[in-house]
């Protein structure tokens, strides 16, 4: 299913996803504390797991699907000339993101 999304609702979209990694990355931390204090240090079976590419593609095509985003990813170049053909500065996008982490 193909959604045509404006840039407002683009932007918030991935500020949602950020603000979900960062919930990610916290509570991955919390557990890898929680395995080290219980193997007294030692790294542990989770920590190794994390290296897991297959596992953590899996996790985020579903995190995606979640979030009504689809297709496939724009390269640096590719999304350079979108926002030069739709009008944007190179900074436009990446100023609203810095904008919505400091909220």
């Amino acid at each position: 299913m193909v959604h045509s999304l404006n840039l407002q609702q683009v932007a918030d979209r991935l500020a949602h996803v950020e603000r979900e990694v960062v919930a990610m990355r916290m509570q991955l931390r919390l557990l890898n504390r929680r395995s080290r204090i219980r193997s007294g240090g030692r790294p542990t079976a989770f920590r190794d797991s994390l290296a897991d590419k297959n596992e953590q593609q899996l996790e985020f095509d579903r995190l995606f699907e979640a979030l009504g985003i689809a297709g496939t990813p724009v390269g640096a170049r590719r999304l350079q000339e979108m926002m030069a053909s739709a009008r944007l500065d190179n900074n436009e996008l990446s100023q609203s993101i810095v904008e919505a982490r400091e909220k």
